[in-house]
């Protein structure tokens, strides 16, 4: 019975310590890993627009943020938008660029990955990447094996086709998520009750 005591008292004791000395080490290393995080995002949204200089970041009311990307003139050259997914490994989080009409993606940046090294890793590689530059988005992205035909077509990885599959429909759920916030439709619906004529 002694003995039950003891344990309980030095695995709680063990607990209490173990739990302490993480919170202490998270509180220590949290502000770095939000500086870093943040100084990505920034490399991200310069990265992704040709020609970009400076930007800002744009909240809208549903908690979601997109960046205006200006060039060295102060004209405004396109957006940065943030996506997330999950791929075959877990979650994706990505920067796309967009033209300001969002009909053709300028760049792709892949923040976050935690695919499988060698194959579904390559969606981080700048050769992968840089197939979705001059990308048309409309109708929507497609991926394809092999060679593409169309200019909204991106070749698959061969031996990472769900990887590159969910880099795709990231892209394209970013794009229907950011449009009608970005480009509201010229003509709303009336509100109910009113005439529509």
């Amino acid at each position: 019975m002694k003995n039950a005591v003891r344990m309980v008292l030095v695995l709680t004791l063990t607990g209490l310590i173990s739990s302490l000395s993480l919170g202490l080490i998270y509180r220590q290393v949290e502000p770095r890993v939000m500086d870093q995080q943040a100084k990505a995002t920034r490399e991200a949204v310069l990265a992704v627009i040709p020609g970009a200089e400076k930007f800002t970041e744009k909240k809208v009311v549903t908690k979601t943020t997109y960046y205006e990307v200006f060039g060295n003139d102060g004209k405004l050259l396109g957006y940065g938008l943030p996506g997330s997914g999950v791929g075959y490994g877990g979650v994706i989080l990505v920067m796309v660029g967009v033209t300001i009409d969002l009909k053709k993606a300028t760049g792709l940046k892949v923040l976050e990955s935690v695919e499988t090294p060698g194959l579904g890793g390559k969606i981080t590689k700048k050769e992968f990447q840089d197939k979705f530059a001059n990308l048309i988005l409309e109708p929507g992205v497609a991926l394809v094996k092999g060679k593409k035909s169309k200019e909204n077509e991106v070749e698959a990885i061969t031996g990472a086709t769900i990887s590159s599959r969910a880099i795709v429909k990231i892209v394209n759920d970013t794009i229907a998520k950011f449009k009608p916030i970005i480009l509201p439709s010229p003509h709303p619906l009336p509100a109910a009750g009113e005439d529509s004529r």
